[in-house]
């Protein structure tokens, strides 16, 4: 989304931002129902992740990435977003990959 400049991609932004809060709703609803003591902060941002990762990560016990496997080379599990992560979190950090290791999305 960070591409949307233009005023009349307001509508398109819109709509993108409301799809991406039901995604990402209805991904955490389930272990929402079941874990209802866990508190969930959910953001939607239209940037790069880590910074935002990063700041929220002062306040937190632990952060909670998802992986896809796609970086830049075979093999390569974890991407900028993980690296930068695994270097500059300052509290516990959890990297997530799908049951049997099949690559998010693909």
């Amino acid at each position: 989304m960070s591409t949307l400049h233009d005023d009349s991609a307001t509508e398109v932004r819109a709509a993108v931002e409301e799809a991406g809060r039901l995604v990402l709703a209805e991904s955490v609803s389930r272990w929402w129902k079941q874990f209802p003591e866990v508190r969930v902060r959910r953001n939607l941002v239209r940037d790069r992740p880590v910074e935002h990762l990063l700041d929220l990560a002062a306040d937190a016990q632990l952060v909670v990435v998802g992986t896809r496997g796609r970086g830049g080379f075979v093999g390569m599990d974890i991407g900028s977003t993980g690296t930068a992560l695994l270097h500059k979190t300052p509290c516990p950090l959890l990297m997530v990959r799908q049951p049997g290791g099949e690559c998010v999305g693909e």
